[in-house]
């Protein structure tokens, strides 16, 4: 099952310049946590950097874009858009915060509002791949496969080893009912990426939808080794154990992943399974 979550890569934002050699040394020493730090650690050194008065504009447009991923990390949405507000604010070409940003509104529900931001990531960072993942996602949740599936064609047109891309293809695709390409993109994802649970689960739907039970039964059963709270995993096994009349394991199954994820039956259902 493509994940739901913020996807992989968006950590990109990162990726921004050494402190310059006037600031004092502290100051820069917070700039590196902010940059390479994670959780609690990275927004406290993000916040000393910030009252440091000692950057850029530039330079603050990095530090308030990482500090509001990490927000994000905590599921701290509003402060982390409010992050990335003034990451925009103080340099108006910085494309990941405005990717970052978009994702948060995704996640929100806020889908014409991540579409203004996504749309204006790729026109500012148009070989920023993650950008045109991230739109693919929101055409994903407003289940416009075909656009998710074209933005993620840009994607890996960018970036051909972008793992996530593939297999969010591939989930689309299987969706879409272009079983056979949704299989090439899986396998190519879990070529670039071995021992991926959510790449896993997104082949065993193709097996299951290409009638291949037993086949989409081991896939399930690997992602759920990596990973045994996968609802979607779990949910697609108790539909294939029902199938073969293991009815009380299909039971088991199904409700461990209602108590996971309470809205596991309705997105399978979108897939036309019930």
């Amino acid at each position: 099952m493509r994940a739901l979550l913020r996807p992989l890569g968006t950590a990109c934002c990162l990726l921004f310049a050494a402190p310059a050699a006037t600031i004092p040394a502290a100051a820069a020493e917070d700039f590196i946590i902010c940059r390479d730090a994670t959780g609690d650690e990275a927004i406290a050194a993000c916040d000393r950097a910030i009252a440091s008065k000692k950057y850029s504009r530039a330079d603050l447009s990095h530090l308030y874009d990482n500090r509001g991923v990490e927000y994000s990390r905590k599921a701290e949405r509003d402060r982390a858009i409010a992050d990335y507000d003034q990451s925009i604010r103080l340099d108006p070409t910085n494309y990941r915060a405005f990717n970052n940003r978009g994702d948060d509104y995704r996640i929100k529900k806020n889908y014409d509002r991540a579409l203004q931001d996504l749309n204006e990531a790729v026109r500012l960072g148009p070989t920023f791949s993650q950008g045109f993942k991230t739109r693919g996602d929101i055409y994903h949740d407003m289940d416009d496969n075909e656009r998710a599936v074209a933005d993620y064609d840009q994607a890996i047109r960018v970036d051909a080893k972008f793992a996530a891309a593939w297999n969010a293809r591939c989930w689309a695709r299987a969706i879409l009912g272009d079983l056979h390409s949704a299989l090439a993109d899986c396998n190519e994802s879990l070529r670039l990426r071995p021992d991926n649970a959510n790449t896993i689960d997104s082949r065993a739907l193709v097996y299951f939808k290409l009638g291949q039970l037993d086949q989409a039964l081991a896939e399930y059963e690997a992602a759920l080794k990596l990973n045994p709270r996968f609802a979607g995993s779990l949910y697609g096994r108790s539909i294939i154990k029902r199938k073969k009349g293991d009815v009380a394991g299909a039971d088991a199954d199904r409700t461990a992943a209602l108590a996971i994820r309470p809205d596991i039956a309705d997105e399978w259902e979108k897939l036309g399974v019930k």
